[in-house]
């Protein structure tokens, strides 16, 4: 059986879920089952000459659902399936554009989102992608003549989650599996370019993440395992002549992340990441001026979670069994005044936790790490410069676990 996506508001909940003058805090429910078998595709084709400005963009979704609430009980079972492709392109050719130029492609597998403000989140959700396809997002700007800034960004993920509150109490569970390959690709090829040009790309196989603000987190569960073959990320700009550039690309298997201020935080995930994962940036310019970044980032597994003006806890177990890699180059030459940063980094796994004090109370950040690689990892920074100042760093971490905690001045 296959149902829609479902998007309910709190004032549909209330007349779907709560009967007349009942009270307030009945819990207002949502079941949601979602099932994608066939391929999901969305393109933009963008031509502009002789313009101030232009942009385009491509979105494509598998499933995606959402759920809020306010002053009440929000209670969320959910399920998302998919077994098909999902793919986003945009093909820009611009000319002449003087002011700014903007492109984007966005790719998401499954996509769900629960908030809940002066109230309950209990959320429990099913993210799965089965059918060893693809979910990708590919950008290509070309800038012919000369032309203003210029911005162009790929994302693409295949199971992500956000389950948030505001002046609430949140406790829910998110399980995430994927066999499906997730790549993100940013391409800019430009002749002169007056103002900044920047190219993003990030690819992400499983992501859960929770905000929460005035409220207690008492637990976030999270289970993610990724399977797929691979996770790449790859960010490219050529340019005869540019001024500043910055080309930055993130590929990770499985990431979660957990945030609260004035209320307790507690996340527990365990990660198995089975995909091969690689960033690469790579920035190649004739002939520029000012500053060129250049930066890439690969992750096997990655949690973090933390507190402002409470405590937290990170209980956390992870496993990365492929190789983790990370490129970033600069080639090119520059002009007066030319600098060019370059910045690599790849990790097995990787936790972090924090607690900062507020209004005079102490704090703890407490964590449990369990944190296991298999995999290779490898990070390369490549500068082949002339004329220009550089400074570059490389950084390869097989795991790593941080926890920090900021208690008040006495």
């Amino acid at each position: 059986m296959t149902r829609s996506m479902l998007t309910v508001s709190a004032a549909a909940l209330a007349l779907l879920a709560v009967p007349a003058h009942s009270d307030e805090r009945q819990p207002m429910q949502v079941l949601n089952g979602q099932l994608q078998l066939g391929d999901v595709y969305a393109r933009m084709n963008l031509h502009v000459v002789d313009a101030r400005t232009a942009a385009g963009g491509a979105s494509a979704v598998g499933n995606a659902g959402s759920a809020t609430s306010s002053g009440g009980i929000l209670e969320v079972q959910a399920s998302q399936h998919l077994s098909g492709t999902v793919g986003a392109r945009v093909a820009a050719d611009v000319e002449a554009v003087s002011e700014a130029t903007v492109t984007s492609a966005t790719a998401f597998g499954n996509a769900a989102a629960t908030a809940a403000c002066c109230g309950t989140n209990r959320t429990d959700l099913e993210q799965v992608a089965n059918g060893h396809a693809n979910v990708y997002a590919r950008n290509d700007l070309r800038l012919r003549g000369g032309n203003g800034d210029a911005a162009a960004a790929s994302a693409a993920v295949v199971n992500a989650a956000n389950v948030d509150g505001r002046n609430a109490f949140i406790d829910s569970s998110v399980r995430q599996y994927s066999n499906h390959s997730v790549r993100s690709f940013t391409g800019i090829q430009a002749e002169v370019v007056e103002g900044t040009t920047v190219a993003t790309a990030s690819a992400t196989v499983n992501a859960v993440s929770s905000t929460n603000t005035d409220a207690t987190l008492d637990g976030l569960v999270v289970d993610q395992r990724s399977e797929g073959v691979e996770a790449i990320a790859t960010a490219d700009i050529y340019a005869a002549r540019s001024r500043d550039m910055v080309a930055a690309s993130a590929a990770t298997g499985n990431t979660a992340s957990a945030h609260t201020t004035n209320g307790f935080n507690l996340i527990t995930a365990t990660q198995d990441n089975a995909a091969y994962v690689q960033s690469e940036s790579y920035v190649t310019l004739d002939d520029w001026r000012g500053l060129t970044a250049v930066s890439s980032q690969a992750i096997g597994n990655t949690v973090t979670g933390g507190a402002i003006g409470s405590s937290s806890l990170t209980d956390v177990e992870q496993t990365n069994r492929n190789g983790v890699v990370s490129v970033s180059s600069l080639r090119g030459i520059a002009g007066e005044g030319g600098v060019g940063l370059v910045n690599s980094v790849a990790i097995g796994n990787a936790v972090s936790g924090f607690a900062c004090a507020d209004c005079g109370i102490d704090v703890a950040a407490t964590g449990f790490v369990r944190q296991v690689n298999e995999g290779s990892v490898f990070a390369l920074g490549e500068a082949r410069t002339v004329g220009a100042d550089i400074v570059g760093a490389a950084t390869a971490i097989g795991n790593t676990a941080t926890f920090a905690a900021t208690r008040p001045r006495h």
